[in-house]
């Protein structure tokens, strides 16, 4: 997180000095990675250029040049689509629902071939729900394909997804809120880009049993009572701090029509979050980048 801050900052320092504009938008996201333990090494999803015999997404290691990290980030959408950063229109899809399906990049669509869902370090095909992203054969290297097969929970298809913020989406005065932790009580609640500091937004990411804690604070993990507001508690194994993400709804794991919730819709800076009856509105739809 910090060294992305630091890179933001310096290009925006640079660019207002040579007069060019930076596009925020594509400068935020999040890393897809893997661990490959006989080697020590993580691996990084990376969107690339197409040619005849080179997948356009494909995994690369963390010797990759820098220069180049904006096509390692990512975000998932509003609709449950994993988007590029780099390549703002293009969307990881599915081309076949069978075993060794190839994952590229596509056009965003609306279609089921690129609804995922992220439910700790797993990624689910929704359009095969048995079926996850995956590195085939376990044969980790620089250019290896990605692939989507059954879901086995191996190290093949154990992801580390972050670090990340939460947003809303637009709001109807065109505003977009970030998801923060209060300091005084560890309730989590709105902050507004325009109140608030944006690079002292605390971090998230999805662990290995389903939970989605503070990169700042690791062993502080997204928690909610069983009634009333949402907040942050040291990480336990208990459902109650279990959660996936689909269709751009963070729902409970353990109360599955429950969703993370605006309350009455009421987007101001400081509004407290709860769980509530997932209705498919605004005031349960987040952005994660």
């Amino acid at each position: 997180m910090k060294k992305r801050r630091l890179l933001l900052l310096i290009a925006l320092i640079v660019g207002t000095t040579i007069g060019f504009t930076l596009n925020f938008e594509l400068c935020y996201g999040f890393k897809i990675s893997i661990y490959d333990e006989e080697n020590d090494k993580w691996y990084y999803l990376m969107a690339t250029a197409h040619t005849d015999d080179t997948p356009n997404v494909r995994f690369s290691d963390s010797s990759y040049n820098d220069y180049y990290w904006q096509d390692k980030e990512w975000l998932l959408d509003e609709k449950g689509r994993i988007r590029s950063q780099a390549h703002s229109t293009s969307c990881l899809e599915v081309n076949n629902i069978i075993y060794g399906g190839t994952v590229e990049l596509r056009s965003c669509n609306d279609g089921i071939k690129q609804k995922w869902t992220v439910t700790g370090s797993e990624i689910r095909a929704i359009s095969g729900s048995d079926f996850c992203l995956d590195v085939p054969r376990r044969n980790f290297k620089n250019g290896q394909r990605v692939q989507i097969w059954p879901c086995n929970g191996t190290i093949a298809q154990k992801f580390r997804i972050g670090s990340f913020n939460i947003s809303t989406v637009e709001d109807v005065n065109g505003n977009t809120w970030f998801l923060d932790v209060d300091p005084v009580n560890d309730k989590l609640m709105l902050v507004n880009d325009s109140d608030y500091n944006r690079w002292d937004y605390d971090g998230w990411f999805f662990d290995d049993h389903r939970r989605i804690r503070e990169s700042n604070f690791e062993y502080e993990c997204m928690d909610y009572p069983w009634g009333g507001y949402l907040y942050t508690h040291k990480c336990h194994n208990d459902v109650n701090q279990k959660w996936s993400f689909s269709n751009g709804e963070i729902r409970a794991f353990g109360k599955s029509e429950l969703c993370v919730d605006v309350p009455r819709r009421n987007f101001v800076h400081g509004q407290e979050v709860q769980l509530w009856p997932c209705n498919d509105t605004i005031a349960q739809k987040w952005i994660i980048d």
